[in-house]
């Protein structure tokens, strides 16, 4: 059940349309106003291909966030983004751009409700699907707290020569949470891939072994005391990460 990769276009997309025009013959014109600000009004740009690379290149971050994390409409993300670009690529600037405000307008929906697309998932490995993604958000929540911390800790330094040496280790913290690899999303992507209940079996072990690793290390060390003890803010790494691995155990 790998995740459709977002096509890949050969460059930049300023570029692959520009190599496209250029083969058919045509070039953007350099006449005209500036470019107009974002889709809400696509009035006529002196240069298309600007404007659909700028226009483009914005979403894509945003796209491939919500694709990965079927989140939303994927299906018709797809669809929007394909129509999209083979349009800039005829020619057809109108389409393209209609699309595009389309695709932006689904995709900002999709972050904002964060519900998972499983549309096209078996029955029997969604509860595995399911438990990948959550744990996925449990890191970025993490991430986030972790974050919140350092930004706590800086402004508790700031203009305290002293405590200069202790701000500039500030953001080494985000590297505690390396101990938490890939190994669990790597296991749950397996037992969703596994073609049958007999292959997922092994597989459950492992990641439970890896659930049982991932405990051990949230009971010792930074993760012990970093929620309510770390001295500058109250955050929710540990119980975040606690949370999510007694959800999918």
């Amino acid at each position: 059940m790998p995740d459709q990769d977002v096509p890949v276009l050969d460059g930049t997309v300023q570029s692959w349309t520009e190599q496209m025009l250029k083969a058919l013959g045509l070039q953007p014109s350099e006449q005209g106003e500036p470019l107009v600000d974002g889709l809400d009004r696509v009035d006529r740009a002196p240069d298309w291909v600007a404007q659909f690379s700028k226009n483009y290149d914005a979403l894509f971050p945003d796209l491939s966030q919500a694709l990965k994390a079927r989140l939303g409409d994927t299906s018709r993300m797809r669809l929007l983004d394909a129509m999209a670009v083979e349009e800039a690529a005829s020619g057809d600037f109108d389409a393209a751009f209609r699309d595009l405000a389309q695709l932006r307008d689904l995709v900002a929906a999709a972050l904002a409700d964060g519900t998972t697309d499983l549309s096209d998932v078996a029955e029997d490995v969604i509860p595995f699907a399911k438990a990948r993604l959550n744990w996925l958000k449990a890191r970025a929540k993490m991430e986030s707290e972790v974050g919140r911390l350092v930004a706590a800790i800086r402004t508790a330094c700031a203009g305290v020569p002293e405590l200069a040496a202790v701000a500039a280790q500030a953001d080494a913290l985000h590297l505690e949470l390396e101990r938490l690899d890939d190994r669990l999303v790597d296991a749950l992507d397996a037992i969703a891939n596994a073609p049958d209940t007999d292959a997922r079996a092994p597989l459950k072990r492992q990641a439970l072994d890896v659930i049982a690793a991932y405990r051990g290390t949230l009971s010792g060390g930074f993760f012990a005391d970093v929620d309510a003890d770390n001295g500058f803010v109250s955050v929710s790494v540990t119980s975040t990460a606690v949370s999510a691995l007694d959800d999918i155990a």
